[in-house]
């Protein structure tokens, strides 16, 4: 375990040694820092503290844009920057060293949640102080939403939300794997991010059922009191199932495949 630890430190520390890691984290603080005031200055009879923090949990949108493009170059770049066989030197298996790459990738995603969610509320205690939001205001939220207007309820959105996050890049991960291709890997996830929702419409809830974008939107499943729905756990079980195939589909690729000169 401790030698596992030691490739997800050293992947962790390629991701963060990045300039680009760095942008796109300033890009998230500065996104938030616009949203944030837009809620409080353009719309402040509208906005109030939770709901502010509640309805900028959209922005995890974006942190599956940059999950997936640090999850789509995890192997490919690798390939194409020709530092694959010093990685595959190591007295480490392939299998072991995929699982760091991907867990890496997967805590990057966290990271980036946990940062919007301790940003937002940090932020809105500054705007708005920090007095609970009055009964039934969820700032630009519908009335349904008013369930998370909490500590336990928003922490509990934003790992939900989280979900879409890990989907898409374990979707750019297993590309990245597969073709070794960092803009084939990014771009068709991109393209699985804006079509999926609209196929999903396409296809209906009935004939979507085990349709993986459907499922994406798991705080629906979220009844008022903070209890899940039994369709929760079939969307997690649909969620977990897509998962596992991207994984060993990547694994497949990366450990059976020859390193080409």
């Amino acid at each position: 375990m401790s030698g596992w630890m030691r490739l997800i430190h050293s992947e962790n520390s390629k991701i963060y040694a990045r300039r680009s890691t760095r942008a796109m984290i300033g890009c998230l603080i500065v996104l938030l820092f616009l949203d944030a005031g837009f809620d409080r200055f353009y719309a402040p009879l509208r906005a109030s503290y939770w709901g502010a923090v509640v309805r900028q949990s959209w922005l995890v949108f974006f942190i599956g844009i940059f999950t997936a493009i640090v999850a789509g170059g995890s192997v490919a770049n690798e390939f194409s920057w020709g530092t694959i066989k010093l990685l595959l030197i190591r007295p480490h298996r392939r299998g072991r060293i995929l699982a760091a790459k991907y867990g890496a990738a997967l805590l990057f995603g966290l990271a980036l949640t946990l940062l919007l969610l301790l940003g937002s509320l940090l932020l809105n205690g500054l705007l708005y102080g920090l007095a609970p939001a009055t009964p039934g205001r969820s700032g630009l939220l519908p009335p349904e939403k008013t369930i998370f207007n909490s500590g336990a309820g928003v922490l509990l959105l934003y790992l939900l939300r989280g979900g879409e996050a890990l989907v898409y890049g374990s979707i750019a991960f297993m590309l990245s794997a597969l073709s070794r291709s960092v803009a084939l890997a990014t771009g068709v996830t991109f393209f699985a991010m804006l079509l999926g929702p609209q196929l999903d419409y396409l296809l209906g809830a009935g004939a979507s059922s085990l349709w993986l974008f459907s499922r994406l939107d798991l705080p629906r499943y979220i009844r008022p009191g903070l209890t899940a729905e039994p369709e929760l756990w079939f969307a997690l079980g649909v969620i977990a199932a897509h998962l596992a195939l991207f994984y060993s589909v990547a694994w497949l690729a990366f450990t059976q495949r020859d390193v080409l000169e």
